[in-house]
């Protein structure tokens, strides 16, 4: 019932000029009581983003979302993703971690867990949050999300000499999504290092080149296969 007066109430507020102030007054005394409602606090945060307000005023509304319902993925996934582009990721971890105990089934978690270890260098934490992550998919996952999991393993994989584990995580990487374009480039320059399966190399580095023609990047892979 509150849920729905608030609405009302914000509807006929924009109606009469959009005066956020009044409305932000309401939700505060609404949520200053012993035990707030998450679903209140969490209309504040969406209220607060349709107005456009700066993103460290919405970022603490949605950490107010979090201290009354620390399982709420959507709240907790809109901060993350508010936070990503600051590059603060010892915050984004701070953020994933309890996520994983509240929410063990969002793959998203674990992605966003595994990419921030991976820009630290902290490649064993990563590869960590990716197999755990992987261990979480199942025929409704995101295939995008999947794919990358797989690919940023096959990466570190690399990185720590054990090509036939890269290799493998490369294979399922794009048994996800076929049009991987980042792991296509880097298991077919991986492989012509070796000097292995180059025919294979060719085909998936070709594949690179069709997609993004201006790349020197994957220019450069294509011509020293």
């Amino acid at each position: 019932n509150k849920v729905l007066l608030i609405r009302q109430i914000i509807n006929e507020n924009e109606q009469a000029g959009g005066d956020s102030t009044q409305v932000l007054r309401l939700f505060d005394r609404m949520l200053d009581t012993p035990k707030p409602s998450a679903d209140i606090a969490e209309l504040r945060a969406a209220y607060m983003d349709l107005k456009k307000m700066p993103a460290d005023s919405i970022n603490t509304a949605l950490r107010r979302v979090l201290e009354i319902a620390p399982d709420n993925a959507g709240a907790r996934l809109h901060l993350i993703q508010s936070v990503w582009p600051t590059e603060d990721y010892d915050a984004v971890i701070a953020l994933c971690r309890p996520a994983l105990e509240y929410n063990p089934d969002e793959m998203a978690f674990y992605y966003y867990l595994g990419v921030a270890h991976y820009q630290k260098d902290e490649d064993d934490e990563a590869l960590d949050a990716f197999r755990r992550g992987v261990s979480q998919i199942n025929s409704e996952s995101n295939h995008a999300i999947v794919s990358d999991f797989y690919s940023i393993m096959g990466d570190i994989l690399h990185k720590k000499g054990r090509d036939q584990e890269a290799f493998a995580a490369y294979d399922s990487c794009l048994q996800w999504n076929p049009d991987n374009v980042p792991c296509l480039n880097n298991y077919a320059y991986y492989l012509s290092v070796r000097g292995e399966n180059l025919q294979k190399a060719e085909q998936m580095s070709y594949r690179t080149i069709k997609a993004q023609p201006d790349s020197g990047t994957y220019l450069d892979t294509y011509a020293w296969i």
